[in-house]
């Protein structure tokens, strides 16, 4: 198995069936085939209980996740007429089967929730696995709805190293589809770089705030150069980031953000904000995570912060 393909997990639910259509059509843009991967979960050991039960279930599992492939490829192949489909079908636990067929690929695509979620469920454990897990970006989608052609990609920066990552990730969506990306960065009087820390009481509010938007300014430069065609739209705001990119995302086709941010623990797998959205995001949500870093730190976030100190100190 290559690494230019598209995963996606499949098991018959409707938002299952809507992450296959987003991935087909992200597979057909980028021109490469789309894997589809069904993991047939083994019983719990109690169960089955005679010979004839466990030849029934034996048959039967598989059963279900060849039909259920079989409608996930026919919607793909309707959705985008040409795409390469490939049928995968193994037996093991969701998350591990998955993760394991995507361990090279471009990125996995999960439904929201699958058959085994409850109504109200807003995600479910195989998603936020994959999210936790994946090594590649995830894309987790939660309905099938077809994004209008204008609607722009957003992304979420913090001066991490997952934040840069998944703004390369955005442009390079951007860039692909022909769309405007809007890149917010939100800000507060609190930090915590190292520790537990808050700005003095008397800090000028106006100049953090320039500040902000120079690290942004900073983090989008290469981008707007790189790609002299892409309209690029920058957002500082004075908020807390699930707050500020559920705004922007009403009107998105794709939300984008880190794993995690420059304060979880080296190993978290998701951040709060990245972890809040995959419940809440009412767009399809991507989670992209950086390569291994010690400190989960981008370059120009720690000059950002050693400027913020030195003023701190001379004030």
């Amino acid at each position: 198995m290559g690494d230019d393909e598209i995963v996606v997990a499949v098991d018959g639910s409707a938002p299952s069936l809507a992450a296959t259509r987003w991935a087909a059509v992200e597979a057909a843009r980028r021109d490469l085939p789309l894997r589809l991967v069904h993991a047939c979960v083994p019983a719990p050991r109690p169960y089955p209980r005679t010979r004839e039960e466990q030849v029934a279930l034996f048959h039967a599992l598989p059963d279900h996740g060849r039909t259920w492939l079989r409608e996930a490829q026919g919607l793909a192949e309707r959705t985008c007429p040409g795409v390469v489909v490939r049928q995968d079908l193994r037996v093991g636990h969701a998350v591990a089967v998955v993760v394991a067929a995507a361990e090279r690929a471009v990125l996995v695509a999960s439904g929201a929730r699958g058959l085994g979620g409850f109504d109200g469920l807003a995600v479910g454990s195989v998603a936020s696995g994959l999210a936790h897990h994946a090594q590649c970006p995830v894309v987790i989608v939660r309905d099938d709805r077809f994004p209008v052609a204008a609607e722009p990609i957003v992304v979420g920066v913090d001066g991490s190293a997952a934040g840069a990552a998944a703004l390369a990730f955005a442009v390079g969506e951007a860039v692909l589809h022909g769309v405007d990306l809007e890149v917010v960065h939100t800000w507060s009087p609190v930090a915590f770089p190292d520790m537990w820390a808050v700005q003095p009481l008397d800090a000028d509010l106006a100049d953090l705030a320039a500040r902000e938007e120079s690290l942004l300014r900073r983090l989008v430069e290469p981008h707007r150069v790189a790609h002299p065609g892409l309209t690029v739209r920058t957002v500082v705001v004075r908020d807390r980031p699930v707050r500020a990119l559920l705004d922007r995302a009403a009107g998105a086709r794709l939300l984008v953000v880190g794993s995690r941010g420059r304060h979880a623990h080296p190993g978290v797998g998701l951040g709060s904000t990245s972890a809040s959205l995959a419940h809440v995001s009412p767009v399809p949500l991507a989670v992209v995570r950086a390569a291994s870093t010690s400190d989960n730190e981008n370059p120009v976030w720690r000059e950002h912060e050693r400027d913020g100190l030195q003023r701190t100190e001379e004030s």
